[in-house]
């Protein structure tokens, strides 16, 4: 794993993005050497300034428990450049955050336009959320049959035990 290290970091002092991300990993979770998530961070900052969405993505999530409103703000910024980039996960967060007003104001009609835009990009995740929000008119109007064709799409991009066989 140190030889893995050693090859990416330099992949990444080439700017190839897949390498900054992948040294990112590798110090978010201590593989071939000690556990950083400061350096972590700047590897993934380092992808998501070369446009690698993945990079952006988790520069929301190695910030350790107990957040503060500040993070939530830092991460919508992380999560809004993944998504620009079609990081469809990205939109999906960045949609929850919106949804539940961390690091911003509560807008239920932007977390619906970010799930759209993430279940476009083939996340479940967009679309389950997308369905619930049709489902109960929350951010627009409701309509059970746009909620049901949400929820296929869902299913259709991962099995899920609630889905028809």
């Amino acid at each position: 794993m140190v030889k893995a290290r050693e090859a990416f970091q330099k992949a990444c002092a080439l700017n190839e993005s897949n390498g900054c991300f992948i040294m990112g990993r590798l110090w978010e979770k201590g593989e071939g050497g000690p556990r950083d998530i400061g350096k972590a961070r700047d590897y993934y900052q380092k992808a998501c300034d070369l446009n690698d969405g993945a990079g952006c993505f988790l520069l929301g999530f190695p910030n350790g428990t107990g957040k503060k409103e500040e993070d939530f703000a830092r991460d919508r910024n992380a999560f809004q450049r993944a998504c620009d980039l079609s990081y469809g996960e990205g939109c999906v967060f960045l949609g929850t955050l919106w949804y539940q007003g961390k690091g911003g104001p509560k807008n239920q009609k932007m977390a619906r336009e970010y799930f759209q835009k993430g279940c476009d990009l083939q996340d479940h995740m967009g679309c389950f959320h997308l369905s619930n929000m049709w489902s109960k008119g929350e951010g627009g109007p409701k309509n059970q049959l746009k909620a049901r064709e949400y929820f296929q799409k869902h299913c259709s991009y991962e099995e899920d035990s609630h889905c028809d066989p």
